[in-house]
């Protein structure tokens, strides 16, 4: 059956029960936010009102296809509702693929669907793809504190969980030698740090753009043209490392790292609209008290402040 028979097929469906049965009050505009999802991953499904979410069964269909002899149909085991803001739902294991369509169990409406098809997949899937190349988060971070912000944002910013995954961060300097808002291109990086990473995308990528922690705000683009990739936004803020729901104080496995988080960003890609948490990570130096403040930097001329 084509996609286009399926969804028609489907609201007629969700009409038919929805005119006999006076209990059903119909779902309205639902929406994930982003795409290329892992199993065990958590997403988040928005809804017109949130709490018309609550309590609610989610099925992922994955379609037939060549190599398919049938559709998979797969319930979601772990949900939590958020109230005001939606579900947050782990995407089961045994579903995969690039047409995968999500489903939202109404006992009284019926099956209601997303509308558009997400891509699903397991890990090994999203190593080495240019469509989705930064790591995934595994837990969906809803900002609720005031974070504390970074005296100093230049240097090492780490994935916490893929500690390989590094954006490292230099900007124009004012008259004073102060850090202005405006990443440095020439010296800003999107990094590889790891031992045994394959990933062949995420390396000595130039990153551009703004980070201004007085107003809370985040816009940079990381360039991968250089290996055909093109050029990934991202816009975010800072928080408050508790919001991102912490599960590991891995360290990268090479450089004079210690255990120790104090900052966060969240950002999300526009090209994707996958989230990315990444956090400031210490060197033995830092936590000596030779830290960031009172350490020096050799910076090109392009870099510093030109009146």
């Amino acid at each position: 059956m084509s996609t286009k028979y399926f969804f028609v097929i489907l609201s007629f469906l969700v009409l038919l029960v929805t005119g006999c049965n006076p209990d059903c009050n119909p779902i309205g505009f639902i929406e994930v936010p982003g795409n290329g999802f892992v199993q065990g991953q958590e997403i988040l499904i928005k809804a017109e009102p949130p709490s018309s979410l609550e309590g609610k069964d989610v099925l992922f269909s994955a379609r037939s296809t060549a190599s398919s002899a049938g559709s998979v149909t797969v319930t979601a085991k772990e949900s939590r509702y958020v109230p005001g803001v939606g579900l947050l739902v782990k995407v089961p294991e045994g579903i995969e693929g690039a047409d995968v369509d999500l489903l939202i169990d109404d006992p009284d409406c019926g099956p209601i669907t997303l509308g558009r098809p997400l891509t699903v997949g397991d890990e090994a899937f999203f190593t080495n793809n240019p469509d989705f190349i930064v790591p995934p988060n595994f837990n969906f971070v809803i900002p609720v504190s005031v974070p504390v912000f970074p005296p100093l944002i230049r240097n090492a910013w780490l994935h916490p969980t893929i500690t390989d995954y590094c954006l490292w961060f230099r900007f124009v300097l004012d008259e004073d030698d102060n850090e202005t808002i405006t990443l440095c291109p020439a010296t800003s990086r999107e990094l590889n740090i790891g031992c045994e990473s394959t990933n062949e995308f995420y390396h000595d990528n130039p990153v551009y753009g703004i980070i201004d922690k007085h107003n809370n705000y985040i816009n940079f683009f990381v360039d991968r043209t250089s290996k055909n990739a093109g050029i990934e936004e991202f816009e975010g803020q800072f928080i408050d490392i508790a919001d991102s729901n912490p599960t590991s104080d891995a360290v990268p496995c090479q450089g004079n790292w210690v255990p120790g988080r104090s900052y966060m960003m969240l950002l999300v890609s526009k090209q994707t609209g996958r989230q990315l948490i990444i956090y400031q990570q210490q060197t033995q130096a830092d936590a000596n008290g030779n830290g960031l403040a009172l350490r020096t930097y050799e910076m090109e001329e392009q870099c510093r402040y030109a009146p």
